[in-house]
């Protein structure tokens, strides 16, 4: 179809490629002009072959790199971002979009500024690594949880020509450990009502916990038992076989110290 084009007088451009003996591949640039006789009537052509095997293996190795890259990303809970000088989103991919109600690159072409307007933290991260500070932060946006890193991008002359940012979605273990840490203040809360005394230990016997009930029962402040090996409050007579127990606990047998 190209050569019946450039008959009918139209100069055409198109790429092709050959195999050659050993099996590799050649990629070939062919510029054709057609060739008018006197008349003005086209009597053939002319054609110039350029070899671009170079460039075009360069090309698709770096296609196949790009699409080997988005592959990964769109599989790794994050959102890989970046932005232009003035803070227009240039990029923006990763599989954590979906939970934000976005698309692979819904926001390109916009502001940053705008589309994030109501998160302060991210307005205010995203200038400071404008004016070239590389930083990480922790951001909520949307009811999700983010690790984000903020990278300015440096151009030849050394300025900043916009900047890159990676967020980690860490909402999942972040909610786990506001849940644990609201579970033990529940449960700290209770133990501390409770008129016995209550303690923990390690696999030492060192004293790591031991309720307020401690003092007004035994005596002893909080301040002087933590740390302290608990046979160290039971009576000389019991050491023995308090340790034994101890031990017998400690290798998993249920039991009672005392």
């Amino acid at each position: 179809p190209y050569l019946d084009r450039v008959l009918a007088g139209e100069e055409v451009e198109f790429e092709g490629k050959a195999q050659n003996e050993d099996g590799s591949i050649k990629y070939f640039l062919t510029h054709c002009v057609p060739d008018r006789g006197d008349d003005g009537e086209v009597k053939g052509y002319f054609a110039v072959v350029s070899d671009i095997s170079e460039v075009t293996t360069a090309t698709l190795a770096l296609r196949q790199s790009e699409t080997r890259l988005r592959s990964v990303i769109e599989g790794i809970p994050l959102v890989l971002w970046a932005t232009d000088a003035q803070g227009v989103f240039t990029l923006s991919e990763g599989r954590s979009l979906q939970r934000l109600g976005l698309s692979p690159g819904e926001v390109v072409g916009r502001s940053l500024f705008e589309v994030y307007a109501d998160v302060p933290e991210v307005v205010s991260s995203a200038r400071r690594a404008l004016e070239g500070e590389a930083h990480s932060g922790t951001v909520r946006v949307a009811g999700l949880v983010f690790d984000v890193h903020y990278e300015p991008m440096i151009d030849a002359s050394g300025e900043v020509s916009g900047l890159v940012g990676v967020a980690s979605d860490i909402t999942d273990r972040t909610l786990i450990a506001e849940d644990l840490e609201a579970s033990e203040q529940k449960y700290r809360e209770l133990v501390e009502e409770i008129n016995d005394v209550i303690y923990s230990v390690d696999r030492t016997g060192v004293i790591t916990y031991v309720s307020p009930a401690m003092e007004p029962i035994a005596g002893y402040t909080i301040d002087e038992v933590l740390g302290r090996p608990f046979t160290q409050f039971v009576h000389e007579d019991d050491v023995m076989m308090v340790s034994e127990r101890f031990a017998r606990v400690i290798d998993g047998a249920a039991g009672q110290l005392t």
